[in-house]
């Protein structure tokens, strides 16, 4: 029988990480890039931090942030899909205990005529099943 503590999905959540990126179909998205707006959900059902409260018992706030940084500061994919699927790649490989993830990238200046607040992709996985 479970515990408790794993008996329900726990959730790091990262939200509103704004970067520069250079993803895009486009020449000049490749080459001047512009902001993206990233949301990050993270489930973890084993997460001692809730009843120790020592930093080495969750997940790292900061090494997450850095990682999907790097992902979509550095990447020049054409679509917001494959920069989707490279970052929730990228968090899974940075710590085993993350169970299952949902990712949001946003272009709030998507070279599309129109009003708008942002266009975007939304992806879940689940650890396994990339």
């Amino acid at each position: 029988m479970k515990s408790m503590m794993d008996a329900y999905p726990n959730h790091v959540v990262l939200k509103g990480m704004i970067f520069q990126g250079h993803t895009g179909v486009f020449s000049f998205e490749k080459e001047d890039g512009q902001p993206f707006i990233v949301d990050l959900t993270l489930a973890i059902s084993h997460l001692p931090a809730l009843f120790s409260d020592r930093l080495e018992d969750t997940v790292s706030y900061a090494d997450i942030y850095e990682c999907v940084k790097k992902i979509v500061e550095n990447s020049r994919y054409d679509l917001l899909e494959r920069l989707s699927m490279a970052v929730l790649e990228a968090v899974f490989a940075l710590d085993g205990r993350i169970e299952a993830a949902d990712v949001y990238i946003m272009k709030p200046k998507a070279p599309i005529e129109g009003t708008f607040d942002s266009m975007g992709v939304q992806l879940f996985r689940q650890r396994g099943c990339l």
